[in-house]
């Protein structure tokens, strides 16, 4: 998932991104809210990754 992150990043993609599917999580009432948070969560992870290291390979580009 990190390199299809990576792709939207370095095509401009600026639009809406919801997960088409979630991980079950036990005692999750109402259903579906804890395994939404968790992709949600992950998927932010992913787009904070990739800024990093974009944001890095510009600082390493710049300095050779």
């Amino acid at each position: 998932m990190y390199e299809a992150m990576a792709a939207y990043h370095e095509c401009g993609f600026d639009g809406v991104m919801t997960p088409d599917h979630t991980p079950r999580v036990v005692s999750d009432e109402p259903p579906g809210l804890k395994g939404r948070a968790f992709a949600l969560g992950y998927m932010r992870g992913l787009m904070q990754a990739v800024m990093r290291d974009a944001l890095q390979a510009m600082g390493d580009r710049r300095t050779t």
